[in-house]
């Protein structure tokens, strides 16, 4: 596990050494300062002083996913714009080049590839073990390299980036899409086999993870075959290694076991490390309403990320990830649920049942006599929102106060409660076990091994717990019918997003790449995004994903500090 408790020490030398950094250039590193009367190299050359640019190199990921990672989650099939309509242009896909958010996800990969091309250039100094020394050199290729890799995922062809310099460049050029999954591709496969396996850190099995999703994502953008194949042998691995999956859903999400079984790589934090409540993670506080003020003791909702009304409509009554994900009922303060053993005098501020199947407020009319009668409300006053299966009626809510369900699923218990602000110390996980049997799944169903691909998700749908009556009608399988039915492939893949989107809800794993790389993110925004179904029935013709939004927009500022870039041949079509 990584240190984080000198964080704040190494924010200090990174602003005394790192001085400036020239936004987008690829190469952003000026002369050393001698500001602490210590240069870089003598810094580095320690023992001691690398570890601080390694910790630095990790942290990067903080910097990349501790912010709200708007682009990898919005624009798709699982969320709606909320009461804030701060981002609304990348949930209806009015994007330009000049967007606040693509370019502050850019920016913050290439200002981490930075840093760790800085960590490379300085690992020969300090006099480490051998083995130690090379362990390190590959954590930080393979990082490099993952990032390159999140980049190509939104823009496709990109600048390669993997040196570092003493002086500010303004010159490199954007490589073409095969090149760009070459470099990547490339360094993940050199490193393997130095890489170790220690919690928290890039290990083996994490790189075999991203693997699988590079030559996955490859494999569809160039229909390759061997390249799917390549991904399934890289999820056989971690899958024959780590095993069946055998934790509840409500265990990979205990906000007290950051990092169970099931995690093969998440982003680390700790309560230790955080210098303000603006260092942390934001996800606690996402695909949450407002719930009013700081008086009505509740977390703190973003208001603008809001579950839609089809991610909902895809659970089914006997599933326990439901209720594993979401909060149906707020106590007087939202953490008395996690702190509180016996709930029973506990007050009411908000209750979301649900009778499946309700399309209609009054058919819980009886319910909710009954729940009133048998609860003490706080401030004697339930705010109350039922879910019916109706979407008209569900979204004519969104301007209220605790209007939706809550998601507990990334909750922690012990962040600070500010609005907007970074303030959970719960870990990021961006690869478990579960999403790796469904890569091999994907990669089957390009493969059109259908039978294979089903298994692979049954699988993850068997795990413990999931079926709330063990004795009833199984949990069904999306993909299993589309293929049973003999489906299209546009069908199948339908099933198989449906799944993964229950499985995978809220998590930073790349909802918006995942639909783009299928080809089929044009179909799950024009039929399931309400966003943009009402723009097309108020006269807006639907979104042609041909020619544009299929990739995003290279922020103008990068073209502009870049003079290899040209504004035309290298800028995305449409923007």
């Amino acid at each position: 596990m990584l240190n984080f408790k000198i964080l704040n020490i190494m924010k200090k030398i990174i602003s005394i050494f790192f001085i400036s950094i020239i936004l987008f250039s690829g190469c952003n590193f000026l002369d050393e300062d001698d500001k602490a009367s210590i240069t870089n190299d003598d810094l580095y050359s320690t023992v001691a002083g690398y570890e601080t640019l390694m910790t630095a190199a990790y942290s990067t990921l903080r910097e990349i996913w501790g912010p709200t990672p708007w682009i990898t989650l919005v624009g798709t099939d699982m969320y709606n714009i909320g009461r804030s309509t701060d981002n609304a242009g990348l949930y209806t896909y009015d994007i330009f080049s000049t967007n606040t958010q693509i370019r502050n996800f850019y920016r913050a990969c290439y200002e981490g590839i930075q840093i760790l091309n800085m960590g490379l250039l300085y690992n020969p100094l300090p006099p480490l073990d051998e083995p130690v020394r090379e362990m390190y050199a590959a954590e930080l290729r393979f990082l490099r390299a993952l990032y390159h890799f999140w980049l190509i995922e939104q823009f496709g062809g990109i600048v390669i980036n993997d040196q570092a310099t003493r002086s500010a460049t303004t010159s490199m050029p954007r490589m073409p899409l095969a090149d760009s999954y070459d470099f990547v591709i490339t360094e993940m496969e050199d490193v393997l086999d130095q890489l170790g396996n220690t919690k928290g850190r890039i290990t083996q099995d994490a790189a075999r993870h991203f693997l699988a999703k590079a030559y996955l994502t490859r494999g569809w953008d160039t229909n390759s075959s061997s390249d799917f194949n390549a991904a399934k042998n890289y999820a056989n691995q971690v899958i024959t290694k780590m095993g069946a999956i055998n934790l509840t859903y409500e265990r990979v999400w205990d906000p007290m076991e950051h990092d169970n079984d099931e995690v093969i790589f998440a982003v680390q934090y700790s309560v230790a490390s955080l210098a303000s409540r603006t260092n942390g993670s934001c996800q606690s506080s996402l695909y949450t309403p407002h719930l009013g003020g700081t008086e009505t003791n509740q977390k703190q909702g973003a208001d603008d990320l809001l579950t839609s009304w089809s991610m909902l409509m895809r659970y089914t009554e006997n599933d326990n990830r439901y209720m594993a994900t979401f909060m149906e009922l707020l106590y007087e303060n939202y953490w008395d649920y996690y702190r509180v053993e016996d709930k029973t005098d506990l007050k009411v501020r908000a209750w979301y049942p649900r009778i499946w199947g309700a399309t209609t407020r009054a058919e819980y009319d009886d319910l909710e006599a009954e729940f009133r009668a048998n609860h003490e409300m706080a401030d004697n006053n339930l705010r109350y929102f039922p879910f019916v299966e109706d979407e008209e009626l569900y979204r004519s809510t969104y301007n209220n106060d605790f209007n939706q369900i809550c998601v507990k699923k990334f909750d922690d218990p012990n962040s600070w409660q500010y609005r907007g602000g970074r303030a959970s110390s719960r870990n990021i996980v961006l690869a478990r076990l579960a999403e790796t049997y469904y890569l091999y799944a994907e990669a089957s169903i390009a493969l059109t091994e259908y039978p294979t691909a089903v298994n692979y998700v049954q699988q993850v749908l068997d795990r413990p717990g999931n079926l709330i009556d063990p004795s009833g009608a199984p949990l069904p399988n999306a993909l299993a019918e589309a293929v049973a039915a003999s489906g299209s492939p546009e069908q199948i893949l339908e099933g198989y997003l449906i799944e993964s989107s229950k499985e995978f809800f809220g998590e930073f794993n790349g909802r918006w790449a995942e639909l783009r790389r299928t080809h089929m993110l044009s179909f799950m925004v024009h039929k399931y995004s309400l966003d943009v179904r009402r723009l097309i029935a108020g006269g807006q013709a639907p979104l042609n994903f041909t020619n544009k939004y299929n990739l995003r927009p290279i922020p103008n500022e990068a073209i502009e500090l870049n003079d290899a870039l040209d504004p035309v041949k290298d800028q995305n079509p449409g923007y």
